[in-house]
Protein backbone atom coordinates (compact mmCIF):
# COMPACT_ATOMS: atom_id res chain seq x y z
CA UNK A 1 0.00 0.00 0.00
CA UNK A 2 2.72 2.50 0.06
CA UNK A 3 3.51 2.99 -3.13
CA UNK A 4 -0.19 4.73 -3.78
CA UNK A 5 -0.39 8.53 -1.81
CA UNK A 6 -4.02 7.84 -1.74
CA UNK A 7 -3.55 5.42 1.08
CA UNK A 8 -0.95 7.38 2.96
CA UNK A 9 -3.98 7.39 5.53
CA UNK A 10 -4.53 3.97 6.07
CA UNK A 11 -0.56 3.30 5.99
CA UNK A 12 -0.57 5.23 9.14
CA UNK A 13 -3.56 3.63 10.46
CA UNK A 14 -2.26 0.29 10.02
CA UNK A 15 1.17 1.33 11.49
CA UNK A 16 0.08 2.70 14.39
CA UNK A 17 -1.98 -0.38 15.25
CA UNK A 18 0.44 -2.36 15.08
CA UNK A 19 2.85 -0.45 17.37
CA UNK A 20 -0.38 -0.38 19.62
CA UNK A 21 -0.27 -4.39 19.23
CA UNK A 22 3.84 -4.08 20.87
CA UNK A 23 2.65 -2.22 24.06
CA UNK A 24 4.97 -4.39 26.04
CA UNK A 25 8.07 -3.68 23.83
CA UNK A 26 11.23 -1.08 24.78
CA UNK A 27 12.20 -0.45 21.07
CA UNK A 28 9.21 -0.35 18.01
CA UNK A 29 11.30 -0.61 14.61
CA UNK A 30 9.31 0.58 11.01
CA UNK A 31 10.21 -0.51 8.19
CA UNK A 32 12.11 1.85 5.38
CA UNK A 33 10.14 4.94 4.28
CA UNK A 34 7.33 4.08 6.34
CA UNK A 35 5.87 7.42 7.79
CA UNK A 36 3.42 7.96 5.34
CA UNK A 37 5.05 11.60 2.83
CA UNK A 38 7.97 13.03 4.10
CA UNK A 39 9.41 15.17 6.81
CA UNK A 40 10.59 18.47 6.22
CA UNK A 41 13.02 20.69 7.95
CA UNK A 42 15.01 23.75 7.25
CA UNK A 43 14.38 27.28 5.77
CA UNK A 44 10.05 27.62 5.39
CA UNK A 45 8.98 24.20 5.85
CA UNK A 46 5.38 23.15 6.00
CA UNK A 47 3.87 21.55 8.50
CA UNK A 48 4.58 17.84 9.43
CA UNK A 49 0.78 16.67 9.94
CA UNK A 50 2.05 12.68 9.78
CA UNK A 51 5.03 13.41 11.72
CA UNK A 52 2.62 15.27 14.30
CA UNK A 53 0.29 12.35 14.40
CA UNK A 54 3.62 9.65 14.82
CA UNK A 55 4.68 11.99 17.69
CA UNK A 56 1.46 12.05 19.40
CA UNK A 57 1.04 8.60 18.93
CA UNK A 58 4.66 7.96 20.80
CA UNK A 59 3.65 9.89 23.51
CA UNK A 60 1.21 7.47 24.41
CA UNK A 61 3.83 5.34 24.72
CA UNK A 62 6.18 7.11 26.65
CA UNK A 63 8.42 3.86 28.24
CA UNK A 64 8.83 3.05 24.36
CA UNK A 65 11.59 3.98 22.04
CA UNK A 66 10.11 4.24 18.42
CA UNK A 67 12.67 4.10 15.44
CA UNK A 68 11.07 4.62 11.99
CA UNK A 69 12.07 5.16 8.71
CA UNK A 70 11.65 8.16 6.40
CA UNK A 71 11.29 9.85 3.89
CA UNK A 72 12.95 13.87 4.47
CA UNK A 73 13.90 16.76 2.93
CA UNK A 74 15.49 19.91 4.11
CA UNK A 75 14.52 23.33 2.71
CA UNK A 76 16.93 25.85 1.93
CA UNK A 77 16.44 29.67 2.25
CA UNK A 78 18.35 29.91 -1.35
CA UNK A 79 21.35 28.74 -3.74
CA UNK A 80 24.12 30.15 -2.00
CA UNK A 81 22.56 28.24 1.18
CA UNK A 82 22.02 24.76 -0.82
CA UNK A 83 23.90 22.03 -0.87
CA UNK A 84 25.79 20.22 -3.58
CA UNK A 85 23.25 18.13 -3.23
CA UNK A 86 20.04 20.27 -3.47
CA UNK A 87 17.35 20.11 -6.24
CA UNK A 88 15.49 23.46 -7.62
CA UNK A 89 11.45 23.46 -7.11
CA UNK A 90 10.63 26.09 -9.46
CA UNK A 91 11.98 27.54 -12.92
CA UNK A 92 12.71 30.68 -11.23
CA UNK A 93 15.44 29.22 -8.90
CA UNK A 94 14.15 30.32 -5.92
CA UNK A 95 13.27 27.45 -3.62
CA UNK A 96 15.84 24.78 -3.06
CA UNK A 97 15.84 21.47 -1.18
CA UNK A 98 17.71 18.38 -0.32
CA UNK A 99 16.06 14.83 -0.37
CA UNK A 100 17.08 12.21 2.04
CA UNK A 101 16.67 8.32 2.66
CA UNK A 102 16.26 8.94 6.59
CA UNK A 103 15.29 7.32 9.78
CA UNK A 104 13.93 8.79 12.63
CA UNK A 105 14.43 8.14 16.21
CA UNK A 106 11.55 8.92 19.04
CA UNK A 107 13.48 8.24 22.53
CA UNK A 108 11.33 7.64 25.55
CA UNK A 109 9.58 10.38 27.23
CA UNK A 110 10.25 11.08 30.38
CA UNK A 111 6.68 13.30 30.68
CA UNK A 112 3.26 12.62 28.42
CA UNK A 113 4.42 16.41 27.75
CA UNK A 114 7.80 16.07 25.76
CA UNK A 115 7.50 16.67 22.72
CA UNK A 116 11.27 16.79 21.73
CA UNK A 117 12.43 16.92 17.69
CA UNK A 118 13.49 13.03 16.52
CA UNK A 119 16.94 11.97 16.22
CA UNK A 120 17.98 11.92 12.30
CA UNK A 121 20.18 9.73 10.73
CA UNK A 122 20.70 10.01 6.33
CA UNK A 123 21.27 7.10 4.12
CA UNK A 124 24.96 7.30 3.02
CA UNK A 125 24.99 4.21 1.01
CA UNK A 126 22.84 5.42 -1.98
CA UNK A 127 21.48 2.76 -4.57
CA UNK A 128 23.31 3.75 -8.16
CA UNK A 129 20.61 4.55 -10.59
CA UNK A 130 17.81 5.25 -7.65
CA UNK A 131 19.22 7.42 -5.13
CA UNK A 132 22.22 8.50 -6.29
CA UNK A 133 23.35 9.21 -10.61
CA UNK A 134 27.10 9.11 -11.19
CA UNK A 135 28.48 12.84 -12.45
CA UNK A 136 25.23 14.56 -11.34
CA UNK A 137 26.82 17.32 -13.91
CA UNK A 138 26.73 15.28 -16.70
CA UNK A 139 23.50 13.23 -16.07
CA UNK A 140 21.17 16.19 -14.11
CA UNK A 141 20.02 17.35 -17.63
CA UNK A 142 17.99 13.90 -17.95
CA UNK A 143 17.72 12.55 -13.80
CA UNK A 144 14.02 12.18 -13.90
CA UNK A 145 13.81 10.76 -17.13
CA UNK A 146 16.77 7.57 -16.04
CA UNK A 147 16.30 7.64 -12.39
CA UNK A 148 14.16 5.04 -11.04
CA UNK A 149 11.34 4.48 -8.40
CA UNK A 150 11.47 1.27 -6.07
CA UNK A 151 8.52 3.42 -3.76
CA UNK A 152 10.78 5.76 -2.30
CA UNK A 153 12.73 9.02 -2.48
CA UNK A 154 14.93 8.55 -6.38
CA UNK A 155 16.96 10.77 -8.07
CA UNK A 156 20.11 12.55 -6.40
CA UNK A 157 19.58 12.28 -2.67
CA UNK A 158 21.80 13.92 -0.05
CA UNK A 159 23.88 11.37 2.29
CA UNK A 160 25.41 11.61 5.88
CA UNK A 161 29.44 11.29 5.90
CA UNK A 162 28.95 10.50 9.74
CA UNK A 163 28.13 6.65 10.69
CA UNK A 164 27.39 7.73 14.48
CA UNK A 165 24.40 4.94 16.13
CA UNK A 166 21.43 6.65 16.63
CA UNK A 167 21.81 6.81 20.76
CA UNK A 168 18.66 6.64 23.19
CA UNK A 169 18.13 4.90 26.70
CA UNK A 170 15.94 1.78 26.71
CA UNK A 171 13.39 1.40 29.54
CA UNK A 172 12.05 -2.15 30.62
CA UNK A 173 10.71 -3.69 33.87
CA UNK A 174 13.81 -4.72 36.23
CA UNK A 175 14.00 -8.13 37.92
CA UNK A 176 14.00 -6.71 41.14
CA UNK A 177 11.32 -5.19 42.54
CA UNK A 178 10.75 -3.05 45.16
CA UNK A 179 7.48 -0.97 46.00
CA UNK A 180 5.88 -1.36 42.34
CA UNK A 181 7.49 -2.48 39.39
CA UNK A 182 10.59 -0.38 38.73
CA UNK A 183 12.00 0.76 34.87
CA UNK A 184 15.87 -0.38 34.12
CA UNK A 185 17.86 1.89 32.13
CA UNK A 186 19.80 0.99 29.12
CA UNK A 187 21.91 2.88 26.91
CA UNK A 188 20.96 1.35 23.12
CA UNK A 189 23.02 2.57 20.39
CA UNK A 190 21.60 1.49 16.95
CA UNK A 191 23.19 1.28 13.89
CA UNK A 192 19.93 2.03 11.83
CA UNK A 193 21.00 0.56 8.73
CA UNK A 194 18.80 1.67 5.92
CA UNK A 195 18.14 -1.09 2.95
CA UNK A 196 20.93 -1.47 0.80
CA UNK A 197 23.51 -0.37 3.72
CA UNK A 198 22.96 -3.17 5.55
CA UNK A 199 25.27 -5.61 1.79
CA UNK A 200 28.41 -3.86 3.43
CA UNK A 201 30.57 -5.42 6.01
CA UNK A 202 32.92 -3.10 6.29
CA UNK A 203 30.50 0.10 5.99
CA UNK A 204 28.51 -1.42 9.23
CA UNK A 205 31.41 -2.24 10.98
CA UNK A 206 31.92 1.87 11.11
CA UNK A 207 28.90 2.08 12.93
CA UNK A 208 30.27 -0.96 15.48
CA UNK A 209 33.55 1.07 15.81
CA UNK A 210 31.39 3.91 17.01
CA UNK A 211 29.41 2.27 19.59
CA UNK A 212 27.24 0.42 18.21
CA UNK A 213 25.62 -2.43 20.13
CA UNK A 214 22.69 -3.34 17.69
CA UNK A 215 21.64 -3.44 14.43
CA UNK A 216 18.85 -2.78 13.15
CA UNK A 217 17.95 -2.72 9.28
CA UNK A 218 14.85 -1.11 7.88
CA UNK A 219 13.79 -1.92 4.38
CA UNK A 220 11.75 -1.72 1.30
CA UNK A 221 11.50 -5.49 -0.52
CA UNK A 222 8.17 -4.73 -2.20
CA UNK A 223 10.33 -3.84 -5.33
CA UNK A 224 11.94 -7.65 -5.44
CA UNK A 225 8.69 -9.31 -6.27
CA UNK A 226 8.46 -12.75 -5.12
CA UNK A 227 11.96 -13.51 -6.06
CA UNK A 228 15.03 -14.57 -4.30
CA UNK A 229 16.04 -11.56 -3.86
CA UNK A 230 14.49 -10.93 -0.42
CA UNK A 231 15.47 -13.72 0.55
CA UNK A 232 19.36 -12.82 -0.26
CA UNK A 233 18.84 -9.69 1.41
CA UNK A 234 17.82 -11.35 4.82
CA UNK A 235 20.90 -13.75 4.54
CA UNK A 236 22.96 -10.28 4.42
CA UNK A 237 21.49 -9.29 7.50
CA UNK A 238 21.99 -12.64 9.27
CA UNK A 239 25.96 -12.51 7.66
CA UNK A 240 26.14 -9.35 9.56
CA UNK A 241 25.12 -10.33 12.89
CA UNK A 242 28.05 -13.09 12.62
CA UNK A 243 30.56 -10.61 11.96
CA UNK A 244 29.92 -8.23 14.44
CA UNK A 245 28.51 -10.65 17.39
CA UNK A 246 25.30 -8.02 17.58
CA UNK A 247 21.53 -8.87 17.43
CA UNK A 248 20.13 -7.59 14.50
CA UNK A 249 16.41 -6.11 14.17
CA UNK A 250 14.76 -5.96 10.99
CA UNK A 251 11.97 -4.64 10.01
CA UNK A 252 10.60 -4.71 6.37
CA UNK A 253 7.78 -4.22 4.12
CA UNK A 254 6.82 -6.74 2.35
CA UNK A 255 10.20 -8.55 2.57
CA UNK A 256 10.91 -10.65 5.60
CA UNK A 257 11.01 -9.06 8.59
CA UNK A 258 13.14 -10.95 11.57
CA UNK A 259 14.77 -10.86 14.74
CA UNK A 260 18.31 -12.42 14.90
CA UNK A 261 20.51 -13.57 17.38
CA UNK A 262 24.59 -13.04 17.25
CA UNK A 263 25.23 -16.39 16.12
CA UNK A 264 22.94 -15.36 12.60
CA UNK A 265 20.41 -17.57 13.84
CA UNK A 266 16.66 -16.59 13.01
CA UNK A 267 14.64 -16.08 16.43
CA UNK A 268 11.39 -15.24 14.66
CA UNK A 269 10.14 -14.07 11.32
CA UNK A 270 7.53 -12.65 9.34
CA UNK A 271 7.64 -13.94 5.74
CA UNK A 272 6.60 -12.77 2.29
CA UNK A 273 3.73 -10.49 1.65
CA UNK A 274 2.52 -10.67 5.30
CA UNK A 275 1.71 -7.88 7.98
CA UNK A 276 1.57 -8.74 11.41
CA UNK A 277 4.26 -8.11 13.94
CA UNK A 278 8.08 -9.51 14.86
CA UNK A 279 8.61 -9.60 18.76
CA UNK A 280 11.44 -11.21 20.60
CA UNK A 281 14.04 -10.32 22.89
CA UNK A 282 17.16 -8.87 21.73
CA UNK A 283 21.06 -8.67 23.91
CA UNK A 284 23.03 -5.39 23.54
CA UNK A 285 26.13 -6.24 22.82
CA UNK A 286 29.53 -3.61 22.46
CA UNK A 287 32.44 -5.98 22.39
CA UNK A 288 34.63 -5.88 19.74
CA UNK A 289 34.85 -8.68 17.44
CA UNK A 290 38.44 -9.58 15.53
CA UNK A 291 36.48 -8.26 11.80
CA UNK A 292 35.08 -5.48 13.52
CA UNK A 293 38.54 -4.34 14.50
CA UNK A 294 40.41 -5.36 10.96
CA UNK A 295 37.52 -5.57 8.30
CA UNK A 296 37.48 -7.59 5.13
CA UNK A 297 41.17 -9.11 6.02
CA UNK A 298 40.64 -11.77 3.71
CA UNK A 299 39.84 -10.29 0.73
CA UNK A 300 42.67 -7.35 1.05
CA UNK A 301 44.84 -10.11 1.54
CA UNK A 302 44.03 -12.57 -1.21
CA UNK A 303 44.24 -9.25 -3.32
CA UNK A 304 47.67 -8.64 -2.23
CA UNK A 305 48.49 -12.17 -3.41
CA UNK A 306 46.56 -12.10 -6.75
CA UNK A 307 48.92 -8.23 -7.37
CA UNK A 308 51.95 -10.46 -6.11
CA UNK A 309 51.44 -13.40 -8.66
CA UNK A 310 50.67 -11.38 -11.96
CA UNK A 311 53.74 -9.27 -11.24
CA UNK A 312 56.12 -11.97 -10.92
CA UNK A 313 53.95 -13.64 -14.33
CA UNK A 314 55.57 -10.23 -15.95
CA UNK A 315 58.53 -10.13 -14.49
CA UNK A 316 58.94 -13.69 -15.92
CA UNK A 317 57.64 -12.98 -19.26
CA UNK A 318 60.12 -10.35 -19.49
CA UNK A 319 63.27 -11.88 -18.34
CA UNK A 320 64.59 -13.64 -21.39
CA UNK A 321 64.94 -17.86 -21.11
CA UNK A 322 68.53 -18.70 -21.47
CA UNK A 323 69.59 -20.61 -24.09
CA UNK A 324 70.24 -24.56 -23.70
CA UNK A 325 73.23 -26.12 -24.30
CA UNK A 326 74.48 -28.45 -26.35
CA UNK A 327 76.37 -31.63 -24.74
CA UNK A 328 78.79 -33.54 -26.62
Amino acid sequence: IKFDPSTYEEQMRIMLALSDSAADAALVLWPETALPGFYQTGYGAPANPNLDQLMAHHRLHVEQAWIVGASTVEWHQDKEHAGPYARCLDEGGLRWYTAYNSSLGFPPLRLETDSAMPLLYHKSKLVIGVEKLPYPWFFQAVSKVISVDLGGMSGQLGHQTAHIPMTMQLRYPSLRKSKGERLQRIPLKAATLICYESIFGEFCGEFVRNGANLLCVITNDGWWGPTDGHRQHLAWARLRAIEYRRDVLRSANTGISATINQRGDLLDTLGWDQRGLVKGQLRLNSAMTFYARHGDFIGRIAGMITALTLLIAWVRQRIPAKPLKAHP
